[in-house]
């Protein structure tokens, strides 16, 4: 049984699938986070360095 769970989720696609998957869910966060800092970045260079 153990050997039976350790092969079937510890396979190497199995592995490359959650990294993958990982990697995807990091990249989305990292653009939600970006998508919500640039506004306000932008808006303090505005009031900083405006005319």
């Amino acid at each position: 049984m153990v050997e039976f769970i350790s092969q079937h989720y510890f396979s190497p696609l199995s592995v490359a699938f959650f990294d993958s998957l990982c990697s995807s869910a990091k990249a989305a966060m990292i653009a939600k986070l970006q998508a919500k800092s640039v506004p306000r970045i932008q808006a303090k260079y505005h009031m900083r360095y405006a005319p």
